[in-house]
């Protein structure tokens, strides 16, 4: 009974682990960060971000000109792409801001060209950071039915909330399924 168990066991956790290791959507998380940045960089939007947010990252001491509005452009990219703008908050925060809102879900590896706005050693000319775009969900939770009049008990009233997860147009809302 054990010989024939034994290959049964072993088959069984060979397709596990490929399974498993299949179900891997492309990423391998987010990036590590070399310690050396930490000189240069405060802080930065990492992690799980709202489709409306804008992406920032913070220097630990002023670089740009607090008169200073525009930025060069290229110093964000993204895989996917992202159609924005970038803009200097203040001399020591740089604001990326997307045209379009973002998609619901999807993982974006970024890459913040900091060697274009501080002189730095080659190995640290890039800050790779990643963010996930929260998913949308809909909660919609009603209040008792009730009648219209007192008197008449042929109309009711129905009530509720829609609540939503992330930002959303009124009409993207107005047409769920």
């Amino acid at each position: 009974m054990r010989k024939l168990l034994l290959p049964f066991v072993a088959a069984a956790s060979l397709c596990s682990a490929l399974t498993i290791s299949g179900c891997r959507k492309g990423h391998d998380g987010p990036p590590a960060i070399d310690p050396a940045f930490t000189e240069h960089v405060s802080g930065f939007t990492s992690g799980i971000i709202s489709n409306a947010a804008t992406i920032r990252i913070q220097f630990t001491r002023a670089v740009g000109s607090a008169d200073t509005v525009a930025a060069p452009e290229g110093l964000f990219s993204f895989d996917p792409k992202i159609e924005g703008f970038t803009h200097w908050v203040d001399a020591r925060t740089i604001e990326f801001k997307p045209t379009e809102r973002l998609l619901a879900g999807q993982v974006y590896d970024g890459v913040f060209h900091i060697g274009k706005v501080i002189e730095l050693p080659e190995k640290l000319r890039e800050f790779p950071f990643q963010v996930q775009v929260m998913d949308q969900f809909i909660t919609v939770s009603t209040d008792p039915l009730r009648p219209l009049s007192p008197t008449d008990m042929h109309w009711y009233r129905l009530q509720g909330t829609v609540q939503l997860a992330d930002v959303a147009d009124v009409a993207d809302a107005t047409e769920v399924k």
